[in-house]
């Protein structure tokens, strides 16, 4: 487990030595790192070094290194913690498959499926596949209820109130005309206020993606509080066969889409690596693009293209002071294993978010605030984070270690 953190450019190199960091390498790419104000922050933080290593494990002391590093560059980067969900509760996800029409793209959306359904399997969520014959083992009934209405009994059965995301994923085609856009379904289709009115009771974390032709008014229509939606196209009007839910499928399970190395791909992660893919995907054949992915998670309903990122970090400019950038929330909603995950308390949860929060408006605030005054006012806050993440590893090691041995070892090892 790690404290997540936007990581910094390529252009900067560290080694560990037994005095710490030290920076061998500095190249100037998007932006000047050795400056006058930085080399006066790493003076403040060898200073501190000696009461911070004293409170702080070494693997934790390696991650606040780099998280400190990170704080450093919250001007340019919009640098943000996400812990992860505690490990005794579990995501749900909602794979819904569409009307393939021709036998080709039924197979290609079911592959897609599949590999979502890998994912989910390998996170423990709780998951339901609609639109698959024969999927979750269900019922002869089961089966002869229209997938419109599968969709509504699913969504009305979640809890209503918990701190575990909830993804829906919505793979197929889409249409858009005067009546509004849609989501083609087996029977009935879907369309964006039907879906946007059955989640209004839902008040968690919810991912909306919506991997289908003419999505970009599912944006609109979903787009809010604790929530982040995605879309394979940036308007209504791009109805051809949509690719990127083929590229989102590949990114959300493989290693190479993590771009901030954590260990773990977010759905924002995913995303970019999905977008470059239909570009590339394009170029590559001297095509015309006919799709543009958005994302949104900031609740303004206009969402966010991936040429407006640089790693993992928007370099938009936000309408107002107080409105945040999209990329933020999605950057730390991934659907990770269990056993990469800290075991953090109810209490612990409820403590780090009100941290992140913390940071979050303290960015925002940064400048009204002199160099000095930021640093003091964030630093006492990571050094909370890190508290909270060494107790709940702290707990997972004794965990570990007072577990019982496996019995298929043992039983291999028995003469």
């Amino acid at each position: 487990m790690r404290l997540r953190y936007h990581a910094l450019t390529s252009g900067v190199r560290a080694r560990l030595s037994p005095r710490g960091y030290e920076f061998i390498d500095w190249e100037a790419t998007n932006v000047a790192f050795c400056s006058a104000k930085e080399a006066s922050f790493f003076a403040t933080f060898a200073e501190r070094k000696a009461t911070i290593t004293a409170s702080l494990p070494s693997r934790l002391w390696r991650q606040f290194v780099c998280v400190s590093i990170a704080i450093l560059m919250l001007a340019i980067s919009g640098a943000e913690v996400f812990g992860q969900e505690t490990a005794d509760q579990k995501p749900d996800v909602i794979l819904v498959v569409g009307a393939g029409g021709e036998a080709e793209y039924g197979e290609a959306f079911t592959q897609w499926a599949m590999r979502w359904s890998d994912v989910a399997t390998d996170a423990g969520a709780n998951l339901t596949m609609i639109g698959i014959d024969g999927s979750s083992g269900e019922s002869r009934e089961a089966e002869s209820t229209p997938d419109l209405d599968r969709l509504k009994n699913t969504i009305a059965a979640l809890p209503s109130q918990s701190r575990q995301d909830v993804w829906i994923v919505m793979i197929g085609h889409g249409t858009s005309g005067q009546s509004g856009s849609k989501f083609n379904l087996r029977g009935p289709d879907l369309s964006a206020d039907q879906l946007a009115s059955w989640l209004k009771p839902i008040d968690r974390p919810i991912v909306i993606a919506c991997a289908f032709s003419s999505s970009a008014p599912f944006l609109n229509a979903l787009s809010g509080k604790n929530r982040v939606v995605v879309t394979a196209t940036q308007s209504g009007q791009e109805q051809n066969y949509s690719r990127f839910g083929d590229y989102l499928s590949q990114a959300i399970g493989d290693a190479a889409s993590d771009i901030d190395h954590d260990g773990e791909v977010s759905i924002l992660e995913a995303f970019l690596a999905a977008s470059a893919a239909v570009r590339d995907f394009y170029r590559d054949g001297n095509r015309l693009q006919t799709e543009t992915a958005l994302i949104d998670d900031n609740g303004d309903s206009l969402g966010t293209k991936a040429s407006a990122f640089r790693g993992i970090r928007s370099i938009a400019k936000a309408a107002s002071a107080d409105q945040s950038l999209d990329g933020d929330r999605a950057s730390g909603i991934t659907l990770a294993p269990p056993s990469v995950r800290l075991p953090l308390t109810a209490e612990e949860t409820i403590e780090r978010d009100e941290i992140e929060a913390e940071l979050r408006g303290l960015h925002a605030r940064q400048s009204s605030m002199t160099d000095q005054e930021y640093r003091d006012a964030v630093l006492p806050k990571w050094l909370r984070l890190a508290k909270i993440h060494r107790d709940a590893e702290d707990r997972s090691k004794t965990e570990e270690s007072s577990a019982p041995p496996d019995s298929a070892t043992d039983s291999a090892e028995a003469p």
